[in-house]
């Protein structure tokens, strides 16, 4: 399970992407339930103006399943997705009900880097939810290591619900809501 067949350089720092949506994605596993509806906010509006990355076109007021958005996040990969996902978990937290949005999406990285450490990372800090390196014009690298990212794929690989993502190769969503297909990043499980 954590044997090491080989490592050169497990501690080299590098800037994880894809893999920052599944910290995503576990990290809003342990607050949703996948059937959970979660509605798309003004987090789109900043996002459609500051953000340069994958996005499926979420719209204000559109309505998902938790599930839906993980699809879309971890199949596309999605940086919309991801973002509505963080959005909905935090305002579920009714804690943090007196944050700006800006702050939510802060405090997510917090328990995006809290979890990290809580499964063995060392060297993850998270500086955007999902791995874009241009968010709210500003440029941001998410770091890890490469031991970090084996133990973040290991963790995830234990979770039924990702797993069912993984295997995947495409999804069709009701009411000709479209189609997300999962070629590239396919796992062999």
């Amino acid at each position: 399970d954590k044997d090491v067949f080989y490592d050169l350089d497990g501690e080299y720092e590098c800037f994880p992407s894809d893999l920052t949506m599944l910290v995503t994605a576990l990290v809003a596993l342990k607050y949703c339930k996948l059937d959970d509806e979660f509605v798309v906010g003004d987090e789109q509006i900043v996002l459609d103006e500051y953000m340069d990355s994958a996005c499926v076109g979420l719209e204000v007021g559109e309505v998902w399943t938790f599930r839906e958005l993980l699809y879309m996040m971890i199949l596309n990969p999605a940086s919309d997705a991801a973002y509505a996902i963080a959005y909905n978990v935090m305002n579920s937290l009714h804690e943090y009900d007196n944050l700006s949005m800006n702050k939510k999406f802060l405090k997510f990285m917090e328990l995006m880097d809290e979890y990290c450490l809580s499964i063995g990372c060392e060297n993850c800090h998270f500086k955007s939810i999902s791995g874009s390196e241009y968010v709210f014009n500003k440029i941001v690298l998410n770091v890890s290591s490469t031991d970090d990212l084996a133990k973040v794929m290991m963790k995830a690989m234990k979770v039924p619900e990702l797993v069912e993502i993984f295997k995947i190769k495409e999804v069709t969503f009701p009411e000709n809501r479209g189609v997300y297909y999962y070629d590239i990043y396919a796992l062999k499980i």
